[in-house]
């Protein structure tokens, strides 16, 4: 994962003359299972984070890569997991949380996830959220359908052509179906404290997030494999 990581902004720099700034990732449950895990390790290299492990073995937490050892600008990485992915990896999901929010924090002048940490939450308080609040919903990086549910229902939208008029129109049924924030605290859109749900995010705001999170991407990375093709 993080060789797929150094290979893909090496050849990002050597395409376009400068380093990728904001990407996004697809997150299948099935397809994570037989990769077991190399999209995420690339992820994770691309935020410049690496797992920290215990004595055996296992993955602890996260700690940031310094950026001299680093050699290059941390990317900034949107990331959509499926509403299967979400149900079978849950505990990655929050590791992955925990990973952007270490990125985010990395003090290097030219890191983009500050930058646009901070865009976000100036267009959240001028809508009127509160600062402590538009800090943290800033920071999210996932997003997927709502728990329990499953699928962006553009399969059952495009068919239909007939019942609606344009494509903006097909856009916001993706928009309304994964603006759900998953990490800092959120679960699906929902403040999760001690267990219990605490608050509830407004559907608008929940598709506002996905939106500046998506906000000048420049390349979306998925992997999709089969005993038809690789």
């Amino acid at each position: 994962g993080a060789r797929l990581a150094e290979d893909l902004v090496a050849d990002w720099k050597k395409r376009h003359g400068q380093w990728p700034r904001r990407l996004i990732f697809n997150l299948w449950g099935v397809e994570s299972s037989r990769h077991e895990g190399v999209m995420e390790a690339q992820i994770m290299a691309l935020w410049g984070i690496r797992p920290s492990w215990d004595g055996r073995g296992r993955v602890i937490g996260v700690t940031a890569v310094p950026r001299a050892e680093m050699k290059r600008p941390r990317v900034d990485v949107t990331v959509v997991p499926s509403g299967l992915y979400r149900d079978l990896f849950a505990p990655l999901m929050k590791l992955l949380d925990e990973a952007a929010t270490a990125a985010r924090n990395a003090p290097e002048s030219d890191n983009p996830m500050r930058e646009h940490v901070r865009q976000a939450r100036a267009a959240l308080l001028a809508q009127g959220v509160p600062e402590d609040e538009a800090e943290r919903l800033a920071g999210v990086r996932l997003f997927s359908v709502p728990s329990g549910a499953y699928g962006t229902n553009l399969d059952k939208v495009v068919p239909l052509s007939n019942t609606w008029d344009s494509e903006k129109q097909v856009a916001d049924v993706y928009f309304m179906r994964m603006g759900h924030p998953y990490g800092q605290g959120l679960w699906g859109g929902r403040l999760i404290k001690d267990g219990k749900v605490t608050q509830e995010l407004a559907p608008h705001l929940g598709v506002d997030l996905l939106k500046m999170a998506m906000k000048g991407v420049e390349g979306a990375i998925h992997s999709r494999s089969s005993n038809i093709y690789a």
